[in-house]
């Protein structure tokens, strides 16, 4: 199984060494290369080969997309296929790419429009780690009425987001139980009230979305993953944003 993250554990200089050492790589890279531009408006080889750093929801977003498919065509190329695709949070556009649902520049698109919009949220939220299982953290979480689960990482992770000054209070006081507390690299709260204002722009903005059938099973973590496999259109991509990942 192919599994693609969400956005926070990036760092400088991800994909040069690859970029540079793996032929595979560099072409996948080569051939994303203008659709990625006309999409995002900037060179996501430029960005891997100059080892550049990328801030703000706009920027990251692409850049990671941009290199999970590359790495996906260069496991491919060692022979690991996957039987099946699993994204958390924008991963899932990168998942739905690489199962044949979407075609790179409908990913792109996907993950443009998605980043440039979220990106003007940017500032007014905060994204945080907690060691806790999810019934833990809805039960702090309702004496902080500001904040929302997020994300289930693991049963014992949940991602929590919300106003700054709220989730830094639950950090604070989930620290002080000698537990695992601490900001993700993000600064939009995304999968809560706060992405509610880019909805409906978002869904008319990718109305003209045509995704295929998968090719591969794709486990989508928006719907119940044990019903039929969901059109991964407009509305979806939506819930994505909305929902907890």
């Amino acid at each position: 199984v192919f599994v693609f993250s969400g956005q926070g554990s990036q760092w400088v200089g991800m994909g040069r060494r690859l970029l540079a050492d793996e032929s595979v790589f560099a072409a996948a890279v080569d051939e994303l290369e203008p659709v990625f531009v006309r999409q995002v408006g900037f060179s996501l080889r430029e960005v891997i080969e100059q080892g550049r750093e990328v801030s703000g929801d706009a920027q990251v977003q692409p850049v990671i997309m941009g290199l999970q498919l590359a790495l996906a065509a260069l496991w491919r190329s060692y022979g690991v296929v996957p039987d099946a695709v699993l994204g958390h949070s924008m991963g899932e556009v990168s998942a739905a790419v690489v199962a044949g649902a979407l075609t790179p520049e409908q990913g792109l698109k996907v993950i443009g429009v998605r980043s440039a919009l979220m990106s003007r949220q940017a500032g007014q939220g905060a994204v945080a780690l907690l060691e806790l299982d999810a019934a833990a953290a809805l039960e702090l979480l309702a004496g902080y009425p500001g904040v929302e689960v997020a994300g289930y990482l693991s049963p014992r992770q949940t991602v929590v987001a919300g106003a700054p000054a709220d989730v830094d209070a639950v950090i604070a006081e989930v620290a002080g139980q000698e537990r695992f507390a601490r900001r993700v690299n993000m600064e939009v709260a995304s999968h809560t009230a706060f992405m509610d204002p880019i909805l409906e722009e978002l869904r008319a903005e990718l109305a003209d979305v045509t995704p295929q059938t998968p090719q591969i099973p794709f486990i989508s973590t928006v719907v119940d993953a044990s019903g039929p496999t969901p059109v991964l259109d407009a509305d979806y991509w939506v819930a994505n944003v909305r929902q907890p990942a």
